[in-house]
């Protein structure tokens, strides 16, 4: 069975929101990482969530 094995859809929640147009090619989905993150203005710190303390963070 080819890969995906399922359809993958857009999900605006995702990063990147859609998903490449062809998933066994890595040049493609290299460029389509790159363009999605050269698409990006700005950039949050992910560990600053509202409640969170230094010592709420598990690695």
């Amino acid at each position: 069975m080819p890969w995906p094995h399922i359809q993958l859809s857009t999900d605006p929640a995702a990063f990147p929101a859609r998903p490449p147009a062809d998933l066994s090619d890595p040049a493609v989905i290299a460029a389509h990482d790159q363009a999605a993150f050269d698409a990006v203005e700005t950039m949050v710190d992910h560990w600053d969530r509202p409640g969170w303390t230094a010592q709420t963070r598990a690695y």
